[in-house]
Order: C-alpha cells, then sequence, then structure tokens
C-alpha cells in the first residue's frame, strides 16, 4: 500500500490577499515536503474582489492555474475554495469544486450557508466549516455541513481545534486536517494521508466522505 499526503487547505498570493507565498512557490514547497497533491482553497470573499477585477471568474482561479502549470506531472493540484457568505464572518473548505461551477456562479457569497448547502450538493461538492471555533465564528446548524476542519495548523490564530474535534464528534460530522497555509513558516502543518492517490477534486470529496484517510495533525 501506498502513503500519499494531501494538503487541504492552501492559499496563493495571486488570489488571496492575505496570501504571502505565489502559487508556483507553493508547489516547490510542497513537493520538497513530500506531499502528493494539495487544493488551492483561495478565499472567494470581500477582500478577493475588493478592487473590482473584470473577469471575477479569472481573478479567482488565477491561482490555482497558476499552481497546476507550475506542478506539471510533480505534483497534483485540485481546486477547492475557502467560501465567506455575506451573512457572517466564517468560512467554509468547499470540495469537489470545479472552474465551471465557479463561472457559473459568482454569485454564491450572496446566498448564505443553506442555500449553498443545496446547490453545492446537487452538483457533487461537499462543505467543511473551516476553523469554526476561532473568535467571531458563528456555530451553524450541522446538518448543512458535511464536516468540520478538526485540525487547523496555521501558527498565527487560535482554532481551539480541540473544541472543533469534540463538536465534530458530537454531531458526527466527518472530519479534516488543514495547514492555512499563507507563508512559508506554514508549510505542512495539516493535511491527509491516503493509501491509494487522489487526482482530481471529485475522487477527493469522496475520500473525505469515506472517512477512510488519516488527518495530518502534527508532522
Amino acid at each position: 500500500m501506498g502513503r500519499f499526503l494531501y494538503e487541504l487547505h492552501c492559499h496563493t498570493s495571486e488570489v488571496s490577499v492575505c496570501g504571502r507565498v505565489a502559487a508556483k512557490d507553493v508547489v516547490e514547497n510542497y513537493i520538497k515536503a513530500g506531499y502528493s497533491g494539495i487544493v488551492i482553497t483561495d478565499h472567494f470573499n470581500r477582500c478577493t474582489f475588493q478592487n473590482q477585477p473584470e473577469d471575477m471568474a479569472e481573478h479567482y482561479l488565477a491561482g490555482y492555474r497558476a499552481a497546476k502549470a507550475a506542478a506539471g506531472d510533480r505534483l497534483t493540484v485540485i481546486l477547492g475554495m475557502e467560501l465567506t457568505f455575506f451573512e457572517n464572518a466564517n468560512d467554509y473548505l468547499v470540495y469537489g469544486m470545479t472552474e465551471e461551477f465557479v463561472k457559473k456562479h459568482l454569485n454564491i457569497r450572496e446566498m448564505g450557508l443553506e442555500r449553498f448547502s443545496a446547490l453545492a450538493h446537487e452538483n457533487g461538492m461537499v462543505i467543511f466549516q473551516a476553523h469554526p471555533f476561532r473568535n467571531q465564528m458563528t456555530v451553524m446548524d450541522p446538518a448543512l455541513l458535511d464536516g468540520v476542519e478538526v485540525h487547523n495548523g496555521n501558527p498565527r490564530h487560535d482554532s481551539r481545534n480541540d473544541i472543533a474535534r469534540m463538536w465534530a464528534e458530537k454531531f458526527d460530522k466527518k472530519m479534516s486536517s488543514g495547514s492555512d497555509y499563507h507563508q512559508v513558516e506554514d508549510i505542512a502543518r495539516g493535511g491527509i494521508v491516503t493509501q491509494e492517490p487522489i487526482y482530481d477534486a471529485a475522487a477527493l470529496a469522496g475520500v473525505l466522505m469515506s472517512g477512510k484517510a488519516k488527518l495530518i495533525e502534527e508532522i
């Protein structure tokens, strides 16, 4: 059996205002760290579009596309999203995302979790609330979520991972782990380990819902 490491929470400076590392360097850093793949979960929020780009979809996909081009066949790069609705400050990691979905649904920030949850599931996507117990986060109806990020490795925030895990266990939610990579120091602080390789967004969603992947909580 193999051992494949995947980063589930990663930002690029091309798109995420808080990102400090260009996509091509993100790729090189994760290759050196021994990962098999990364999910680019750039922010889809007010800050991302504050300069009113002419083409929102092209702007949002720039980091993912740059990472994919830089990786070639050396590292699997999968499109994801860290989505923030207008209704509150919560962040949601969306997996199973496609470029076509982004282009077609540029208004998703207006939906709120309840409406978006139905749309996401209709399109084969899954929703994990990112770092749900940081300051300013709002506890939502767990029925609207597929899972919870129970390990967020970002060293500059208190994500209260222990509380997130207890909450996920209480409501029988799937669990995920991610580095929340923004800066070089954030490298390889989370993710999952699988026995089989993951090649695309749909397969990733399936693996997360299977519960078979091992969470990376310390590496």
